[in-house]
């Protein structure tokens, strides 16, 4: 019998940009979207993860909320990959090297959350508008990585997660992460759907369907065939059908 998984990989619900933390609101919105996803899918099976920065936390009541709303005992599962290389980075350094070339003046946040946190919304969209377009392939001040390879646990989570056996005939996966990464990600899917692209800076985040928004992301559906053996297909906007490496 054929079984499948359903991964939604999204970015965490709404923030305050003022404190960093999860709103209300956005809070509660997650909630109903998982619980419409769950009853529309008919799922049978749920994994649930979490970045380990301090909105992906927040969202581990709402996530636990979820699984008992369904009648469901599920732990939620802490998960690094979800901060890629993050904690490689350096936040004032490429702070100070985007603010001059993206016309604005983001500061360093002093309340004890991570230096790469953005202190308002126009710096945080702009700057990753343009480190996923020009520094795909190659470092910027602050991070010793390239952006591809920043995107490249996430990859690793869904290869692991194809490679776990099916705990039902439809299981859904909900991994909450943080856009940048997420992107970056995608980036990656996009170009290995479209090898004749050479020059990785033709690509921008329009390409891939635009910056994530609050709770929202790519779905990733893992079929097993007969023998247990797992292929992906990426869906989100535009990206339509894209083949997963899954690397067996």
């Amino acid at each position: 019998m054929a079984r499948s998984t359903t991964i939604l990989l999204l970015r965490h619900p709404e923030k305050d940009t003022a404190t960093g933390n999860l709103t209300g609101a956005g809070k509660n919105s997650l909630l109903r979207q998982l619980q419409d996803t769950w009853r529309e899918g008919e799922y049978d099976s749920l994994r649930l993860y979490a970045s380990p920065l301090p909105r992906g936390q927040q969202c581990i009541p709402v996530l636990e909320r979820f699984a008992t709303s369904i009648g469901l005992s599920c732990a939620v599962i802490t998960e690094p990959r979800l901060y890629g290389l993050g904690h490689l980075m350096d936040g004032k350094a490429l702070k100070d090297w985007l603010n001059p070339i993206l016309g604005t003046t983001d500061a360093m946040v002093t309340d004890g959350r991570p230096s790469i946190e953005p202190s308002s919304q126009d710096f945080e969209v702009r700057g990753n508008t343009y480190l996923i377009r020009h520094y795909y392939d190659k470092p910027c001040p602050g991070f010793p990585h390239t952006r591809r390879e920043h995107g490249a646990p996430i990859g690793e989570m869904v290869r692991d997660i194809a490679r776990l056996p099916p705990t039902g005939a439809r299981t859904l996966v909900v991994v909450i992460g943080h856009s940048g990464i997420i992107e970056d990600w995608l980036k990656s899917v996009y170009l290995d759907n479209h090898p004749d692209i050479t020059d990785s800076t033709t690509v921008g985040v329009e390409d891939l369907g635009g910056l994530l928004d609050f709770g929202e992301g790519p779905t990733i559906t893992i079929t097993h065939d007969g023998n247990g053996r797992p292929t992906a297909r990426l869906n989100r906007g535009p990206l339509h059908n894209l083949q997963v490496p899954l690397d067996f």
